[in-house]
């Protein structure tokens, strides 16, 4: 399993969770997070669009 965190795909809201709270900021609404948090310093590149669609 060498190297398989790199694949793994968290859901949009806990990865904009997570994001947050390392960039030391509240998550007030779950709604547009995912996009809020890809403009932030501490952030996943490509964010919006590696994220799973519905």
């Amino acid at each position: 399993m060498h190297g398989s965190h790199r694949n793994v795909i968290w859901s949009s809201p806990k990865a904009a969770r997570v994001l947050f709270a390392l960039n030391d900021r509240y998550l007030i609404n779950e709604k547009g997070a995912l996009q809020e948090a890809a403009l932030l310093p501490l952030t996943i590149p490509h964010l919006v669009k590696r994220a799973p669609t519905r």
